[in-house]
């Protein structure tokens, strides 16, 4: 058979039949068929126009452009590099970011933070600073964040204008005998109300919602510690931005 197959193969050939009619011939009766996916063309941009997209649309109903407060510690050799990497980090998820200046300990950087009512929080400094400056730092923004404001309002005092005196016409003299004179009794004096004063009211305004504290950088030795200390998220090179953007967005509340 596979004699015949070639001579006849050879006469086809012979014939003007091409390599891929040939090739179709002896693949006839093959009932092997090989399927493949198609790959589905996605641009990498994507998924960070759709974190974008979702906060400009927030933006345009109303409501307030996600921010970002860098709580930088320590001199600008400490911060820097990590503050330019997390601005960079959180841009590109159409989150405001600010913070220009840095501060000496972590009780002042609390209470900025706090003071700034920006919904996050991203410390910034060295892996062997964290240790001592995190668990302070969050205890303050906590505190700062959970005092409520209160606020004095004083009313005017109310005064009622006081009242006329009221006084009788005089009374005219009689001339029948013998003469007598009539006397007006004495005047009424309505004696106005006493002046009532609103005493001053203070008012206490709600407190803020404690804010999402995320770390510069995730050193691994220090990770559970830092979470224990009240950290929630980490900022690093190898962290998926997407995925950070959209969860920090779901706990605001912020519509997808």
């Amino acid at each position: 058979p596979d004699a015949e197959v070639m001579e006849a193969l050879v006469s086809a050939a012979a014939a003007g039949a091409s390599l891929g009619g040939l090739a179709r011939t002896l693949r006839r009766g093959d009932e092997t068929v090989t399927r493949a996916t198609p790959v589905p063309a996605v641009r990498q941009a994507e998924p960070f126009e759709t974190v974008r997209r979702r906060v400009a649309d927030h933006v345009e109903s109303g409501g307030e452009r996600p921010r970002v407060f860098l709580a930088k510690l320590g001199p600008v050799g400490q911060h820097k590099a990590r503050a330019e990497f997390t601005t960079g980090f959180m841009e590109v998820g159409g989150f405001a970011v600010e913070g220009d200046r840095g501060f000496d300990s972590p009780d002042e950087a609390g209470r900025a933070a706090a003071a700034s009512g920006a919904p996050v929080i991203a410390i910034c400094s060295t892996d062997d600073t964290y240790a001592e400056l995190v668990a302070p730092l969050v205890a303050a923004l906590r505190a700062a964040a959970s005092a409520p404001a209160a606020t004095a309002t004083s009313a005017a005092p109310t005064t009622a204008p006081p009242a006329a005196p009221a006084t009788a016409p005089p009374a005219a003299p009689a001339t029948a005998p013998p003469a007598a004179t009539a006397t007006a009794p004495p005047a009424a004096t309505a004696a106005a109300p006493p002046a009532t004063t609103a005493s001053s009211a203070a008012t206490a305004a709600p407190a803020q919602p404690t804010p999402i504290v995320l770390l510069a950088g995730c050193p691994p030795d220090q990770v559970a510690a830092l979470q224990e200390a009240g950290v929630d998220d980490f900022v690093y090179l190898g962290a998926d931005a997407v995925e950070l953007h959209t969860r920090l967005l779901d706990r605001m509340g912020i519509a997808s």
